[in-house]
């Protein structure tokens, strides 16, 4: 089996940001690790100031580049 490639949609919420913090923190070996949000937190970056990750659009991204995605919505207003 390859390494996969994995995308967090919400990444810049609590729970997106602490997803991508153990994924790292774990070592879990991906391919690629794509943060994709709405347009609120596009162009900002999660992560550690070391690793810093940058959040990318999640409308119009192709999830045939993800094997795995973890989705951590947040709530709707």
């Amino acid at each position: 089996m390859s390494t996969p490639r994995i995308a967090v949609v919400g990444a810049s919420t609590l729970i997106g940001e602490a997803v991508i913090e153990e994924l790292r923190s774990r070592e879990f070996p991906c391919a690629e690790l794509h943060a994709l949000d709405d347009e609120r937190s596009v162009g900002a970056t999660v992560g550690d100031a070391d690793r810093p990750l940058p959040v990318s659009p999640v409308d119009g991204f192709d999830f045939a580049r993800a094997d795995l995605v973890f989705f951590c919505g947040r709530r709707a207003l």
